[in-house]
């Protein structure tokens, strides 16, 4: 479960983008590969804000593990592309931190 950790810590970093990334398209996207059932459609359908909507979406994939993380990248890499490289960027910085704190 550490590795759900480093990944909801990574969406939790990005939430600003993924806020402005939830969309109909991808919400469709992730509930056709099978991440989001009805309900959990219709919860973030109904959020408040975007804000919410990705708190929503972050507590989903976290709640469902890695596998939903995958999905969620999927779909991110037709949807907004961007915001996956800022992910593997991020991944990226810290594993060269670790490197360099640890010869």
């Amino acid at each position: 479960m550490a590795g759900m950790t480093s990944v909801v810590r990574l969406l939790e970093r990005h939430k600003k983008e993924l806020s402005e990334t939830v969309t109909a398209k991808l919400l469709q996207n992730l509930e056709s590969v099978g991440l989001l059932n009805a309900e959990d459609k219709r919860l973030l359908d109904e959020a408040d804000s975007a804000a919410k909507r990705a708190d929503g979406l972050i507590s989903i994939i976290s709640r469902k593990g890695y596998p939903a993380f995958q999905d969620l990248c999927l779909s991110l890499e037709t949807v907004c592309p961007h915001l996956l490289t800022k992910f593997a960027l991020d991944i990226a910085g810290e594993f060269f931190v670790l490197c360099e704190v640890i010869p």
